[in-house]
């Protein structure tokens, strides 16, 4: 995007243009195209510098917005030219970034602890016995598949959803909604009933006998 000077040559312009083809110089109208561009940036960067919401973000649209004025009056002084009027630059309110990283701070304290509480289930979760993961899993603790050998996997469990305020299936890694459940259970009650009509009766008496 923009042309930049020579690292070892001071002072450093960042710019769209530097000269025509033809010329070894800028010409006037390259001039005024250059400082417009400065002018066009910092405004752009106030912009940010007004939405940016982290901390970091409104420090770095402050410091980059100082940066570009300081490079445009600069740039005009060096090829002694008119400065443009230039944006006013944005001012921190202190109080307000103090309290903006107190906030960030307890937020960041907040998510390293369930980071760390998350850390230290996976370590207990990774210490159990197959069987034993197999029971945690069914009584509703996270725990991968991949922490289940093949040939044990725990298939089925119900689920209490605090979100819905019901409880839903877990099929493998398949989710079942309890309404769906609901919507077979009269089915399901029959083929129960119906199998358990047409099951072979056994004489308790003759087993005893036996």
């Amino acid at each position: 995007m923009a042309n930049h000077a020579s690292r070892h040559i001071e002072p450093r312009f960042s710019v769209p243009d530097v000269a025509e083809y033809h010329s070894d110089k800028p010409t006037a109208e390259t001039h005024a195209a250059n400082l417009a561009d400065y002018v066009t940036r910092i405004n752009e960067t106030i912009e940010a510098f007004g939405k940016a919401r982290a901390s970091r973000n409104i420090e770095q649209s402050k410091e980059h917005a100082i940066t570009l004025d300081r490079e445009a009056r600069a740039y005009a002084k060096f090829f002694n030219l008119k400065l443009p009027k230039l944006p006013k630059l944005p001012v921190l309110d202190a109080e307000k970034m103090r309290v903006l990283k107190e906030r960030e701070s307890a937020a960041d304290a907040t998510r390293n602890a369930v980071k760390q509480a998350e850390r230290a289930e996976r370590d207990r979760i990774w210490a159990l016995s197959n069987v034993q993961r197999i029971v945690e899993w069914r009584n509703g603790a996270h725990v991968d598949r991949y922490y289940i050998q093949a040939g044990e996997y725990a298939l089925l469990r119900v689920k209490f959803d605090e979100k819905t305020g019901l409880h839903n299936l877990t099929a493998g890694c398949h989710l079942i909604l309890w309404s769906e459940i609901e919507s077979i259970a009269d089915a399901v009650q029959t083929a129960n009933d119906a199998d358990a009509s047409t099951a072979p009766q056994t004489n308790d008496a003759e087993n005893i006998n036996a």
